[in-house]
């Protein structure tokens, strides 16, 4: 399923990008560990990071994935 940013956001994307690079910081090891360790998000690849929280986050993970959708 595509991950969609909610048109009615409160979150800047720059807000946004910096707490997905936090999140990916944080689940590197349980969620991205194919990908490298100094991986930049950026918006391009904001979904991928989203989906990897979704699918292989846990409970904790899924819901960072919600709010960064909102």
């Amino acid at each position: 399923m595509p991950v969609t940013i909610s048109p009615t956001s409160t979150m800047t994307m720059e807000e946004r990008l910096s707490r997905v690079q936090e999140a990916y910081r944080e689940y590197r090891i349980r969620c991205f560990w194919f990908m490298p360790k100094d991986f930049i998000v950026t918006e391009e690849n904001l979904p991928l990071i989203i989906e990897g929280l979704k699918l292989d986050g846990g409970h904790k993970g899924w819901k960072l994935a919600h709010e960064l959708c909102r």
